[in-house]
């Protein structure tokens, strides 16, 4: 029996395509119809046809209005909330093992499948994603803007790609660790792109870096409040999000989607968009296009981010601190080290007030590096390394006149 498959894409740019490329990866697997929900909303403006060339039957109906027929469905969504704005008990769309576990499932229930992920769940095949991109074709006045770039603007040679998200999310790199990496690597040429204007003026003011002046950027909901102000979107969902992407913004943005793909691309923590940039330039690139080698240059708040979520802080900040450090970053290394700071019970926390001290002390802050030596004597008194760095600093103090 086949399954009817309704492959519904919500949210932003990136993790509209998500859910596109996984549901058509999967209609394939299953070997059935299917239809895409793909709703015009404040988070995203543009209508299918606007960005795809594709004869598929398209629904542009919100999620709301799915409710009343939502129990006619098996209902694999991205969170609660998307759940419940369908008045579906919450099932997970990424709690499957393999796409299999999930095809033997469904074909079990019998009923059409409504599945909604923002994010491409780790059970889909990578191969069968790739397929999808390929049958799936991007609009070609899009296409040829970022055809256009690539061969003028950057003339084809390789380049090292960077998204800064701005407005409702800050990820990735400070617009002072652009500026670092940019002068550090001065021979390399980088394409940066934001849905932040300022933020691109800003870092075309180094002179190996390109960017694309666009006609539209996103705006906000409501001009009176700062981008991550807690708005209703068009379903009525509360989110720290007060961002409108009209047609042409999202528009504009896959351009840059495209163009960011064919290079390096930078580290950047829980991005979407660059992810899916490399993905669309593996399936189906504009132009062939050769990489440059790779370059080992964290952001801090990716760093951050990632030791959140480790259960070896101290074995992993020791390394990334080394990394920063050899790198010049003395700063950013602060910075790291003082996300963690705050444990001051735990015995770690001596390790991090030193290596403060340590790294002030390197960048000539003799008191800030007295300060924090003293905030680890507290911790732990009996340290003999520790007491003996904090009597050659307080020398050094003594000798610039100051107790």
């Amino acid at each position: 029996m086949t399954t009817e498959l309704l492959i519904f894409c919500d949210g932003g740019l990136g993790n509209r395509l998500n859910a596109l490329y996984s549901g058509l990866a999967l209609a394939a697997e299953l070997n059935s119809k299917f239809r895409i929900g793909w709703p015009v909303n404040t988070w995203c403006g543009a209508r299918f046809d606007e960005i795809f060339s594709a004869e598929w039957e398209i629904d542009s109906r919100l999620l709301s209005t799915y409710r009343d027929q939502s129990h006619g469905y098996q209902c694999f969504t991205h969170d609660a909330l998307s759940a419940s704005t369908l008045g579906e008990e919450f099932v997970s769309a990424y709690q499957f093992s393999s796409i299999e576990s999930f095809c033997e499932k469904t074909r079990e229930d019998g009923r059409p499948i409504f599945f909604y992920p923002a994010l491409i769940p780790k059970w889909i095949p990578l191969e069968s994603l790739l397929k999808a991109i390929r049958r799936t074709r991007i609009d070609d006045g899009i296409r040829s803007k970022a055809r256009s770039f690539l061969l003028q603007d950057l003339g084809s040679k390789p380049f090292y790609g960077i998204h800064l998200r701005r407005t409702d999310l800050k990820v990735g790199y400070s617009d002072e660790e652009v500026d670092g990496l940019t002068c550090r690597y001065s021979k390399s040429s980088f394409f940066v792109c934001s849905d932040d204007e300022r933020t691109e003026a800003r870092a075309a003011c180094n002179p190996n870096v390109r960017i694309r002046k666009k006609s539209h950027y996103v705006q906000k909901q409501d001009l009176s409040t700062n981008w991550q102000a807690t708005m209703p979107d068009s379903d009525g969902r509360l989110y720290p999000s007060n961002v409108y992407r009209g047609s042409d913004s999202v528009k504009e943005a896959l351009v840059d989607m495209l163009i960011l793909g064919h290079g390096r691309v930078m580290n950047v923590g829980g991005s979407t968009f660059k992810n899916m940039a490399q993905l669309l330039a593996r399936a189906a690139p504009v132009v062939d296009m050769v990489k440059p080698d790779p370059i080992d240059y964290w952001a801090t708040a990716d760093c951050i981010q990632h030791l959140n979520h480790s259960l070896e802080k101290i074995n992993l900040v020791r390394s990334l601190v080394a990394k920063m450090e050899d790198d010049g970053r003395l700063k950013d290394a602060i910075s790291i080290l003082k996300s963690l700071a705050t444990d001051s019970t735990d015995i770690s926390a001596v390790i991090v007030f030193a290596e403060i001290g340590r790294l002030y002390f390197k960048l000539g802050r003799i008191a800030d590096s007295r300060a924090w030596y003293l905030a680890a004597l507290c911790l732990d008194p009996l340290n003999d390394v520790i007491r003996n760095n904090i009597a050659l600093i307080s020398e050094r103090l003594k000798i610039n006149g100051v107790q």
